[in-house]
């Protein structure tokens, strides 16, 4: 054999090698390519996070820890007001992600509106309660929050197509669920610990943060680059969304329990704040460390989750989580007082922390619901409406969300969010338990055969 052709066939030889590599790596870049899709969700899960914990303190602080800005009921409304803009945005931005058929430019603008205008809300406020206070923030509110939806939506759209496999895709999921309670825990626990590493700069510290999201919030766009989805064959309109929900039983259930559950869990969240720096009267920085309880819990819960989850059943395992929270939030309205024995502060953090459990449930497992009623509509219509399905989801709970801000504006402003009268923050959680107790209720209407 000649020195050229035996060069040849080990080259031929080398290239074979290489192909059968390529497909033996193939699961390791497939596996890389869902963990920078999944990394999205913590960006904005850090920026939602930092907006409720933060924002309302910003403007509205309690007595003798600030200056405040606007009144509780002003600040409540441009909560109303942008989150409904936010809801609108929901539907046209899954429509037009499908439609367009390139979600990774809503995914772009999205990032850029909800980082830039979110950073600029911390530095808008000018000293009193005046009128231009009152315009920056609806004005600057409303279109970060509008950016926020532009993202979420497209992205959470995209997850029958980059996880079409049911074990895939739970896995996917359960990933995400993860990435999110990070979010949640930098954007709630880490903040309050670096608000006081930066002797209380409010506005620096949420720079800091929203910086390191809008990063996290890039890292899908390679990845989701090259995705495509299917152009919905009718013209947007309102029959479309409610044909949707028409067709569905059980995306009905699971929006109606949405609904329910985050009217009151969200007034929880902004109230947290208050809960430290009123009734335990506590420095804002020491919010990280209660807190912390609540993932302290949640972390180790997702084994938990992910165990039992196929076992019962999403359906069940969404009433277990909010069959406890209907439990568990009334009992937020005891913290400042000793229970027994068991001293104020150690209540506090027990009675934050058992939340834990339900929330890693919640975290986990409505977003594969959603996604297994996206290909039964899929099979019936023969398209896919996947973003659209997450556009309606979040339509109705951003308007629950927006009402849950202008309701606890008007219950701070009516029956008092200071030492001397805290009424306002003592009916929260009882509030928010009723509502918890509703979703179970919504959530036991849906399809006992849906797919586990």
């Amino acid at each position: 054999m000649s020195n050229a052709n035996r060069k040849f066939f080990e080259f031929l030889g080398r290239l074979e090698c290489m192909m059968q590599t390529s497909k033996k790596s193939s699961p390791t870049r497939q596996s890389f390519s869902d963990w920078t899709y999944a990394l999205g969700v913590g960006g904005y899960s850090i920026l939602d996070t930092v907006l409720q914990l933060w924002l309302q303190f910003y403007f509205v602080p309690p007595p003798d820890r600030g200056i405040r800005f606007l009144d509780p009921q002003t600040f409540g409304n441009a909560i109303l007001v942008g989150r409904f803009m936010e809801a609108l945005t929901h539907p046209i931005a899954g429509y037009g992600s499908d439609r367009l058929g390139k979600p990774w430019l809503f995914l772009l603008f999205g990032t850029v509106a909800f980082g830039g205008c979110g950073i600029a809300l911390f530095y808008s406020a000018a000293p009193g309660e005046t009128f231009r206070n009152s315009v920056l923030l609806f004005a600057l509110l409303s279109v970060a929050l509008i950016g926020q939806a532009s993202y979420a939506v497209p992205y959470l759209g995209l997850i029958p197509r980059v996880a079409p496999e049911a074990l895939r895709r739970l896995k996917l999921t359960n990933n995400q669920a993860i990435i999110i309670l990070l979010g949640v825990l930098t954007g709630q626990v880490l903040s309050g610990f670096a608000l006081s590493a930066l002797n209380n700069n409010l506005s620096l510290m949420v720079t800091l943060f929203m910086i390191v999201a809008v990063g996290l919030m890039l890292i899908p766009l390679p990845t989701v680059r090259n995705l495509s989805t299917q152009g919905a064959g009718e013209s947007f309109s309102p029959k479309e969304m409610l044909g949707i929900l028409q067709r569905s039983p059980g995306f009905r259930s699971i929006v109606f329990g949405q609904f329910l559950f985050w009217l009151g869990f969200n007034m929880v969240r902004a109230v947290a704040i208050y809960y430290v720096t009123v009734l335990l009267r506590l420095p804002e920085g020491n919010l990280a460390v209660y807190l912390g309880g609540i993932f302290l819990v949640a972390l180790p819960s997702f084994l938990v989750v992910r165990w039992l989850t196929p076992k019962v059943g999403k359906r069940q395992m969404m009433i277990l989580a909010t069959g406890l929270f209907a439990l568990f939030l009334p009992l937020l309205s005891t913290i400042g007082h000793a229970v027994g024995p068991i001293p104020t502060n150690v209540w506090a953090f027990f009675i934050l922390a058992i939340n834990g459990f339900p929330l890693a449930i919640l975290s986990a497992v409505p977003n594969p619901m959603i996604a297994d009623q996206i290909d039964q509509d899929q099979l019936a219509t023969g398209q896919a409406k996947g973003a659209l399905f997450f556009g309606v989801q979040g339509l109705i709970v951003k308007i629950s969300v927006g009402l849950a801000g202008a309701f606890l504006g008007f219950l701070l402003n009516n029956f008092g969010f200071s030492q001397e009268q805290p009424l306002g923050i003592l009916l929260v959680g009882p509030i928010a338990g009723v509502l918890s107790l509703g979703s179970a209720i919504a959530y036991r209407s849906y399809p006992k055969d849906q797919t586990v």
